[in-house]
C-alpha cells in the first residue's frame, strides 16, 4: 500500500484550538468537537463527525442526516459509526468522573500530566503570554 507503518498502526490525532480534534484514519477520518451547552458549565455537547472520501469520479457522498443521542443512548447504536461506536462508548464513562473530580478538588487549579496533556499545557501557556501582552498579535 502507499501508507506508512505509522499511518497503519498509530492513532494520530491533531487538536485544533481548543476543543476540535481530527483523527485522520485511513478507513474513515473522524472529528471530535466539544462545545458548551447553553450557559451550563456542568454540561457540554460532544459531536462526532465521520468524513467520507470523494469518489474517484469527483462525486461527493450525500450529506448525512444529523443523529442526536440522548445522554443514556449508546454510541454503538449509531449504525453509521460502525466499529467506532463501541470505541466511543468506552471513553464516554470517564467524562462525568473527570468533571466531578474537577469540581470536588480542594486545589483551585488543574494538575496536568507531563506527557499526555503537554498540548493542553502549551495552549494555556501561550494564552497566558497573549493575555500578559508578551506576544505580538
Amino acid at each position: 500500500s502507499g501508507y506508512s507503518d505509522a499511518e497503519m498502526i498509530d492513532q494520530i490525532e491533531y487538536t485544533v484550538f481548543p476543543n476540535f480534534t481530527v483523527w485522520p484514519t485511513i478507513v474513515a477520518p473522524l472529528i471530535y468537537r466539544f462545545r458548551p451547552y447553553e450557559d451550563d458549565p456542568s454540561r457540554s455537547l460532544f459531536e462526532v463527525w465521520m468524513l467520507c472520501p470523494i469518489a474517484d469520479d469527483g462525486t461527493h457522498p450525500e450529506p448525512a442526516e444529523e443523529h442526536r443521542l440522548e445522554s443514556d443512548e449508546a454510541w454503538a447504536s449509531v449504525k453509521e459509526l460502525g466499529a467506532y461506536g463501541p470505541v466511543i462508548d468506552q471513553d464516554i464513562p470517564n467524562l462525568p468522573r473527570i468533571q466531578k473530580g474537577l469540581i470536588a478538588s480542594a486545589k483551585k487549579s488543574v494538575s496536568l500530566g507531563s506527557y499526555q496533556e503537554s498540548r493542553i499545557r502549551a495552549l494555556h501557556e501561550t494564552l497566558d503570554r497573549y493575555i500578559a501582552g508578551e506576544m505580538d498579535q
